[in-house]
């Protein structure tokens, strides 16, 4: 008899504990993930020159870059156990498809093109069945978006040589995203991160480039600086991302 009360006892210990893990309150978590990234275009264009002639034009946006490769950033403030929200620092670096044909006795080569962006928003999680460990969520996000194009030189077959490199300056826009991933746990402190992102840049008219032409022939160095405006076309990309993310408390 006696054994059966303590095997009672027991069982009203452990039952009582794990109610009162279930009952504890939540307590708010910071995430920080340092992500690497694999964007492909989608739709949109680029640029269109205003004023100018000839009119300069690049094209669509998934015929002037291929697929280009980034570096993430991410810190989420999980507020509770279903909502949080998110900031995300990007880097991409856009690799241009083809170089320009038709210059008879020149060389034409064009840098990649570097895009920045920061973007805030609300995340929502959802809790697979244990214990498979792993978190889902759904997000979106609004903010800017700066691109600047690579640099462009055409190189000519002239003794001395010769070639002329045109640079130019930024231009941001405001854009918004969605997005998904899973949070997968490796430990109490860190987990793995996997994710997509559609990513959705705005058009923004009436933008002013700094653009500066450098000619070279020999040692003759000549270069001067212009102002010309364009319209920036809409351009949409997806996003595939993975990283290691790090949990703190707060």
């Amino acid at each position: 008899m006696k054994k059966l009360i303590s095997v009672f006892i027991l069982v009203l210990t452990v039952t009582g504990i794990a109610n009162a893990q279930r009952v504890l309150p939540f307590k708010p978590s910071l995430n920080i993930i340092i992500k690497g990234s694999v964007s492909a275009p989608l739709s949109g264009g680029t640029y269109t020159s205003i004023g100018t002639v000839p009119i300069y034009e690049g094209g669509k946006f998934k015929d002037y870059f291929g697929a280009f490769p980034g570096a993430e950033l991410e810190v989420a403030a999980n507020l509770s156990p279903t909502f949080g929200v998110f900031g995300n620092f990007s880097a991409d670096f856009m690799i241009p498809k083809d170089a320009r044909t038709g210059l008879p006795g020149a060389t034409y080569t064009q840098s990649n093109a570097t895009q920045f962006s920061g973007y805030i928003g609300p995340r929502f999680y959802f809790n697979l069945p244990s214990p498979s460990q792993m978190v889902f969520y759904t997000d979106a996000a609004l903010g800017l978006y700066s691109l600047k194009y690579g640099e462009e030189k055409i190189a000519y077959a002239t003794n001395p040589s010769s070639s002329d490199v045109f640079t130019y300056s930024s231009a941001s826009q405001v854009g918004f995203n969605i997005g998904a991933g899973l949070n997968i746990n490796a430990s109490a402190k860190t987990f793995l991160n996997i994710g997509i992102r559609y990513h959705n840049v705005m058009k923004k008219t009436g933008v002013t480039f700094a653009e500066t032409y450098t000619h070279t022939e020999g040692t003759l160095i000549t270069s001067s600086t212009s102002n010309t405006t364009y319209d920036i076309a809409e351009r949409g990309y997806i996003q595939l991302a993975a990283g290691l993310g790090f949990r703190f408390g707060l």
